[in-house]
């Protein structure tokens, strides 16, 4: 409603082929530029006279749930974690722990790089790709995925309370350690 206002009275700045987001929890904001599609009667060709409802209006990616900013690092829980998995969506896993951590327990599809060894190891990686880092129980992993959003990754997660939570909420056949 209020960026009708603002069109209408021509005052502000609205958010024409911008997108707000709100994340009330960690009390911040960003904008998402929004590319209009040719076809779109909404926003291509604005030939749209009438409200209807149209699905979907526009076809435009949205960001997933707390998508990171660039140079940011996002925080999941093994829970949503193991939704985006078993909803088929592509991640990188990267286990950020020793070697004999990662032989006692991992999550299938992880990738080892230890943390000494990141900065070395990074170019075997996919930039990318969305990526999710994980540790024992959250610190280095967390150390790790600031290096990698500051370095050119595009979208990194920490998991939170690492492969500890993870066999606490969502696998409790995994060792613990």
């Amino acid at each position: 409603a209020t960026e009708a206002l603002k069109l209408l009275a021509g005052i502000g700045t609205p958010l024409v082929g911008r997108l707000l987001l709100v994340d009330a929890r960690r009390m911040s904001f960003r904008e998402m530029r929004i590319a209009r599609r040719a076809s779109c009667e909404a926003c291509g060709t604005r030939t749209m006279k009438s409200l209807v409802e149209v699905h979907p209006v526009c076809e435009v990616p949205m960001p997933s749930e707390d998508m990171p900013l660039p140079g940011e690092v996002g925080h999941i829980t093994p829970r949503d974690l193991h939704e985006w998995r078993a909803s088929g969506r592509s991640v990188q896993l990267v286990d950020v722990r020793q070697e004999w951590e990662f032989e006692a327990v991992r999550l299938d599809g992880s990738i080892l790089v230890p943390l000494p060894q990141l900065p070395a190891l990074a170019e075997s990686l996919d930039p990318t790709q969305p990526t999710v880092v994980y540790c024992h129980h959250g610190a280095r992993s967390f150390a790790a995925a600031s290096w990698m959003a500051s370095h050119g990754f595009r979208a990194v997660w920490n998991l939170e309370g690492g492969i500890d939570r993870w066999s606490l909420e969502v696998d409790e056949s995994l060792p613990r350690y």
